[in-house]
Protein backbone atom coordinates (compact mmCIF):
# COMPACT_ATOMS: atom_id res chain seq x y z
CA UNK A 1 0.00 0.00 0.00
CA UNK A 2 1.08 3.65 -0.92
CA UNK A 3 1.64 6.51 1.60
CA UNK A 4 -1.22 9.17 1.95
CA UNK A 5 2.18 11.61 1.05
CA UNK A 6 3.38 9.47 -1.97
CA UNK A 7 2.48 10.33 -5.48
CA UNK A 8 0.63 8.45 -7.77
CA UNK A 9 2.07 7.56 -11.37
CA UNK A 10 -0.44 9.89 -12.66
CA UNK A 11 0.19 12.43 -10.28
CA UNK A 12 4.25 12.52 -10.67
CA UNK A 13 3.51 12.54 -14.94
CA UNK A 14 0.94 15.56 -14.58
CA UNK A 15 3.72 16.97 -12.76
CA UNK A 16 6.71 16.13 -14.75
CA UNK A 17 4.17 17.59 -17.70
CA UNK A 18 3.41 20.61 -15.95
CA UNK A 19 7.25 21.43 -15.72
CA UNK A 20 8.10 20.61 -18.88
CA UNK A 21 5.57 22.62 -20.71
CA UNK A 22 6.85 25.88 -18.21
CA UNK A 23 10.07 25.05 -20.13
CA UNK A 24 8.79 24.49 -23.38
CA UNK A 25 7.05 27.73 -23.56
CA UNK A 26 9.72 30.06 -22.86
CA UNK A 27 10.92 28.31 -25.98
CA UNK A 28 8.44 28.28 -28.86
CA UNK A 29 5.71 30.73 -29.68
CA UNK A 30 2.38 28.93 -28.53
CA UNK A 31 0.81 26.42 -26.31
CA UNK A 32 0.49 23.94 -29.03
CA UNK A 33 3.92 23.76 -30.36
CA UNK A 34 4.91 23.57 -26.25
CA UNK A 35 2.45 20.94 -25.50
CA UNK A 36 3.74 19.07 -29.07
CA UNK A 37 7.12 19.28 -27.77
CA UNK A 38 6.26 18.16 -24.50
CA UNK A 39 4.21 15.03 -25.97
CA UNK A 40 0.45 15.56 -24.47
CA UNK A 41 -2.10 17.55 -26.16
CA UNK A 42 -3.70 21.17 -25.74
CA UNK A 43 -6.62 19.89 -24.03
CA UNK A 44 -4.65 18.21 -21.57
CA UNK A 45 -2.59 21.16 -21.08
CA UNK A 46 -6.23 23.57 -20.46
CA UNK A 47 -7.37 20.16 -17.98
CA UNK A 48 -4.00 20.82 -15.50
CA UNK A 49 -4.64 24.60 -15.46
CA UNK A 50 -8.12 23.97 -14.71
CA UNK A 51 -7.47 21.35 -11.72
CA UNK A 52 -4.56 23.27 -10.58
CA UNK A 53 -5.26 27.03 -10.39
CA UNK A 54 -1.61 27.68 -8.92
CA UNK A 55 -0.21 26.06 -12.65
CA UNK A 56 -2.71 28.20 -14.28
CA UNK A 57 -1.18 31.64 -12.48
CA UNK A 58 2.22 30.51 -13.21
CA UNK A 59 1.16 29.44 -17.04
CA UNK A 60 -0.66 32.81 -17.05
CA UNK A 61 2.08 35.43 -15.61
CA UNK A 62 4.64 33.37 -18.02
CA UNK A 63 2.47 33.98 -21.37
CA UNK A 64 2.08 37.41 -20.32
CA UNK A 65 5.75 38.37 -19.43
CA UNK A 66 6.40 36.46 -23.01
CA UNK A 67 3.69 38.38 -24.89
CA UNK A 68 5.46 41.62 -23.12
CA UNK A 69 8.61 40.40 -24.46
CA UNK A 70 7.39 39.38 -28.26
CA UNK A 71 5.87 43.46 -28.33
CA UNK A 72 9.11 44.78 -27.47
CA UNK A 73 10.94 42.84 -29.77
CA UNK A 74 8.68 43.71 -32.27
CA UNK A 75 8.25 47.18 -31.76
CA UNK A 76 12.52 47.77 -31.95
CA UNK A 77 12.19 45.65 -35.14
CA UNK A 78 9.82 48.34 -36.59
CA UNK A 79 11.64 51.05 -34.83
CA UNK A 80 15.06 49.65 -36.62
CA UNK A 81 13.39 49.52 -40.06
CA UNK A 82 11.67 52.55 -39.82
CA UNK A 83 14.67 54.38 -38.91
CA UNK A 84 17.07 52.51 -39.97
CA UNK A 85 20.68 51.42 -38.06
CA UNK A 86 23.38 53.22 -38.54
CA UNK A 87 27.00 52.07 -37.96
CA UNK A 88 29.11 54.72 -36.67
CA UNK A 89 32.24 52.91 -36.84
CA UNK A 90 31.90 51.95 -40.66
CA UNK A 91 30.18 55.02 -41.40
CA UNK A 92 27.67 53.35 -43.59
CA UNK A 93 23.82 51.84 -42.79
CA UNK A 94 23.70 48.38 -42.09
CA UNK A 95 19.80 48.36 -42.18
CA UNK A 96 18.53 51.32 -44.44
CA UNK A 97 15.43 53.28 -42.90
CA UNK A 98 12.29 51.72 -44.57
CA UNK A 99 9.35 54.20 -45.58
CA UNK A 100 6.50 52.13 -45.48
CA UNK A 101 8.18 51.11 -41.63
CA UNK A 102 8.07 54.72 -41.13
CA UNK A 103 4.65 55.54 -41.91
CA UNK A 104 3.49 52.47 -39.74
CA UNK A 105 5.25 53.71 -36.70
CA UNK A 106 3.66 57.41 -37.15
CA UNK A 107 0.50 56.26 -37.54
CA UNK A 108 0.79 53.64 -34.78
CA UNK A 109 2.73 56.12 -32.62
CA UNK A 110 -0.15 58.34 -33.48
CA UNK A 111 -3.16 56.30 -32.45
CA UNK A 112 -1.38 55.55 -29.10
CA UNK A 113 -1.36 58.86 -28.79
CA UNK A 114 -5.44 59.34 -29.46
CA UNK A 115 -6.19 56.43 -27.38
CA UNK A 116 -4.50 57.97 -24.16
CA UNK A 117 -7.12 61.01 -24.82
CA UNK A 118 -9.67 58.74 -24.34
CA UNK A 119 -8.76 57.83 -20.76
CA UNK A 120 -11.55 60.34 -19.64
CA UNK A 121 -14.45 59.68 -21.67
CA UNK A 122 -15.28 56.41 -23.37
CA UNK A 123 -14.57 56.08 -26.99
CA UNK A 124 -17.38 56.92 -29.78
CA UNK A 125 -18.79 54.11 -31.08
CA UNK A 126 -17.12 51.99 -33.66
CA UNK A 127 -19.04 52.92 -36.61
CA UNK A 128 -18.63 56.24 -35.98
CA UNK A 129 -14.96 56.18 -35.49
CA UNK A 130 -14.65 54.70 -38.96
CA UNK A 131 -16.57 57.34 -40.80
CA UNK A 132 -14.30 60.46 -39.40
CA UNK A 133 -11.06 60.55 -39.21
CA UNK A 134 -9.31 60.60 -35.56
CA UNK A 135 -8.43 63.73 -34.35
CA UNK A 136 -5.28 64.42 -33.33
CA UNK A 137 -4.50 65.57 -29.75
CA UNK A 138 -2.02 68.82 -28.46
CA UNK A 139 0.82 66.85 -28.18
CA UNK A 140 0.65 64.98 -31.42
CA UNK A 141 2.28 67.52 -33.33
CA UNK A 142 5.31 67.56 -30.47
CA UNK A 143 5.69 63.57 -30.58
CA UNK A 144 5.78 63.70 -34.49
CA UNK A 145 7.82 66.29 -34.82
CA UNK A 146 10.46 65.07 -32.11
CA UNK A 147 10.60 61.29 -33.83
CA UNK A 148 11.18 62.50 -37.34
CA UNK A 149 14.01 65.01 -35.95
CA UNK A 150 15.87 61.68 -34.57
CA UNK A 151 15.45 60.13 -37.47
CA UNK A 152 16.60 63.39 -39.22
CA UNK A 153 19.76 63.50 -36.67
CA UNK A 154 20.47 59.86 -37.67
CA UNK A 155 20.33 60.39 -41.11
CA UNK A 156 24.10 61.04 -42.83
CA UNK A 157 24.82 64.50 -44.41
CA UNK A 158 23.78 64.06 -47.81
CA UNK A 159 25.35 65.41 -50.56
CA UNK A 160 22.93 67.46 -53.34
CA UNK A 161 22.90 66.24 -56.67
CA UNK A 162 24.04 68.48 -59.66
CA UNK A 163 22.01 68.41 -62.48
CA UNK A 164 24.89 68.68 -64.70
CA UNK A 165 25.98 65.14 -63.45
CA UNK A 166 22.45 63.27 -63.96
CA UNK A 167 22.81 60.94 -66.69
CA UNK A 168 19.80 59.85 -68.82
CA UNK A 169 19.63 57.10 -71.59
CA UNK A 170 19.40 59.07 -73.89
CA UNK A 171 23.02 60.92 -73.05
CA UNK A 172 24.51 57.77 -72.71
CA UNK A 173 23.07 56.33 -75.78
CA UNK A 174 25.71 58.84 -78.05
Amino acid sequence: MSNNNELTTTQLTQLKNKEAMLKALEKVNSVTAAAKAVGIGTKTHYRYMKQDPEYALVINEQMESLREQRIDQLEEGIMNQALGVWDNDNNKWTQAPNPISQIFALKALTRQSQHRTWSDAPPEPKQEQQDKALPLDATSGDKLRELMKVFVDTLPEAKPIEPTTIQTQENTKE
